[in-house]
C-alpha cells in the first residue's frame, strides 16, 4: 500500500474533501470565525515575508505583486446536485483545514473566500471583511479614496512599509458566489464607524462599494452565482440600481451562471432591466416575491418578469418561494419550456393561478414539486394529470396541501415508478 502525504494531494481531490469534511461537520456558532480569520489574513502578513509559493504574474496594473493566485484548476463550487446555485461551508472547520499544510490552506483559503458574503456576520467580522478587501486595493485606488474623505485603520499607514497590511492571497479573485445586498451591508457597517453624518456615510458607502466593484474587475473576478435583495442597507434601491448599471457592475456580472431574487419589497422596472442585463447564461433561478405592494401597476410588473424569464438562452432550474402572484410568473415559463428539467414551488398561494397550460409545455422536465403549496384547485392541474410529461422522473407534493387531485396524482406516479422499479 502506497502513503500519500496529505500535502502532495492534488487539488481537486483536497476540495473534494474539503467539501465533505465541512459538510458533515457538526454545527457552530459563526459569530466570531470570519473576524478572526480575515483580520490575521492581514495583519500576518506583517511578519512573514516568505511566500508558500512563487508570485504569480500581474494579470492587470492594481494586481498585487505580493499576492497568490487560486488553486490551479479548481473544481467547480457544486454538491452534485445540479439544482442548487450554491453551497455552503461550515467557517469552523475550514479554518483548522488551513492549518494542516501550506497546500491545504490554499485550497481551504479559495473555498473560505469563495463566498465571503453569504454568511450572516456580526459587524466587527464585517469591518474586518472590508478592510480586508481594501487592502488588496493598489496605492494609487487607495490614495484616491483617503482623497475624498474614506478612512482606513491605522495599520495600513504603518511608518514601517514592511508593517503595512499586504495581501497574502489574491481574495477578490476568489469569489464565485456574490451577495450584493450582504456587500452593501458590511460596507455601511464598516462606514458608520468613522462617519457619524448620515448623508455623508452614505455618499462615502457609494465610494467604497465602487471601488470593490473595480477591485473585483481588476482580479478578473469569476462570478457565478448573484443574490439580488430588495432589501435597503446603507444605500436606496435607486443607489443600488446605479451601482448595479455601472460598467464594471455589467463586466463583473455578464456571465453569472445562477441567479437569486429576494424581492421582500417592491422592485422597479431599473431593477429587472439590470437583472436582464446579466441573466443571458443564467442557468438556475431562485425567485422570493413576497413583496406586500406586489399588486401595484400589475400591468407593468407582468412586462417585467416576462421580460427577465425569457432573457436566459437555457434556464434549466426554476425555484419559486413565497409569492401568491404565480399568475404573473408562471406564463412567462413558456419561453423555456425546451429546456426546463426542474421547477419547485414552496410557500406558493396559486389562488390567482390559471391552469397549468405552461408546464405541461416543458416536455423536457425531469423533476417537479409542490412543499407547503395553497389554494391549488383541481382545474389548475388538470392539464398535468390528463397530459403526459414523457420525462417526468421525480414528484413531489409535501405539506398540507388540500387539492385532493395533486395528491392522487403522486401518489399514482409513485406507485407506477416502484412498479418499474
Amino acid at each position: 500500500m502506497v502513503y500519500c502525504h496529505p500535502g502532495n494531494l492534488p487539488s481537486e481531490i483536497l476540495q473534494e474533501i474539503f467539501r465533505n469534511f465541512v459538510k458533515y461537520s457538526s454545527p457552530i456558532d459563526k459569530k466570531d470565525t470570519l473576524n478572526n480569520q480575515v483580520t490575521s489574513n492581514v495583519n500576518s502578513n506583517n511578519d512573514n515575508n516568505n511566500s508558500p509559493t512563487s508570485p504569480v504574474t500581474p494579470t492587470s496594473p492594481n494586481f498585487p505583486t505580493t499576492t497568490h493566485a487560486p488553486p490551479a484548476s479548481p473544481t467547480p463550487i457544486t454538491n452534485g446536485n445540479t439544482e442548487e446555485t450554491e453551497e455552503t461551508y461550515d467557517l469552523k472547520s475550514l479554518l483548522s483545514c488551513i492549518l494542516v499544510s501550506k497546500h491545504w490552506s490554499e485550497n481551504a483559503i479559495y473555498l473560505l473566500w469563495s463566498q465571503p458574503f453569504h454568511h450572516t456576520l456580526p459587524k466587527p467580522s464585517q469591518r474586518s471583511l472590508i478592510n480586508t478587501l481594501l487592502s488588496c486595493l493598489s496605492p494609487e485606488d487607495r490614495e484616491g479614496l483617503l482623497l475624498v474623505g474614506i478612512k482606513f485603520p491605522s495599520y495600513f499607514f504603518a511608518s514601517c512599509p514592511y508593517q503595512q497590511p499586504r495581501p497574502y492571497y489574491a481574495y477578490p479573485a476568489f469569489m464565485r458566489h456574490f451577495n450584493f445586498y450582504k456587500m452593501v451591508a458590511a460596507v455601511s457597517a464598516r462606514e458608520e464607524q468613522y462617519e457619524e453624518d448620515h448623508y455623508n456615510q452614505m455618499s462615502k458607502i457609494k465610494l467604497v462599494l465602487k471601488s470593490l466593484m473595480r477591485l473585483f474587475v481588476d482580479y478578473n473576478t469569476q462570478v457565478e452565482t448573484l443574490v439580488i435583495s430588495t432589501r435597503v442597507g446603507g444605500c436606496s434601491v435607486q443607489d443600488h440600481d446605479d451601482l448595479l448599471n455601472t460598467r464594471d457592475a455589467r463586466k463583473l456580472l455578464s456571465d453569472i451562471r445562477g441567479l437569486k431574487i429576494e424581492a421582500t419589497k417592491y422592485m422597479f422596472t431599473k431593477t429587472f432591466t439590470n437583472l436582464a442585463g446579466f441573466s443571458k447564461h443564467v442557468r438556475y433561478m431562485d425567485i422570493e416575491w413576497s413583496d406586500q405592494f406586489q399588486y401595484k401597476k400589475p400591468e407593468e410588473m407582468k412586462n417585467n418578469w416576462k421580460n427577465l424569464l425569457s432573457t436566459p438562452s437555457h434556464l434549466f432550474h426554476l425555484r419559486i418561494y413565497n409569492t401568491k402572484r404565480c399568475d404573473i410568473i408562471i406564463p412567462p415559463l413558456q419561453t423555456q419550456a425546451h429546456c426546463l428539467r426542474t421547477i419547485k414551488f414552496e410557500k406558493v398561494d396559486f389562488d390567482t393561478c390559471e391552469p397549468l397550460d405552461e408546464i405541461m409545455a416543458c416536455r423536457k422536465l425531469v423533476a417537479l414539486k409542490f412543499d407547503e403549496c395553497s389554494n391549488v384547485y383541481d382545474y389548475m392541474i388538470e392539464p398535468l394529470v390528463k397530459g403526459k410529461l414523457p420525462r417526468l422522473q421525480r414528484l413531489s407534493v409535501v405539506g398540507g396541501t388540500k387539492c385532493d387531485e395533486l395528491k392522487a396524482w403522486a401518489k399514482k406516479f409513485t406507485d407506477e415508478g416502484v412498479k418499474k422499479s
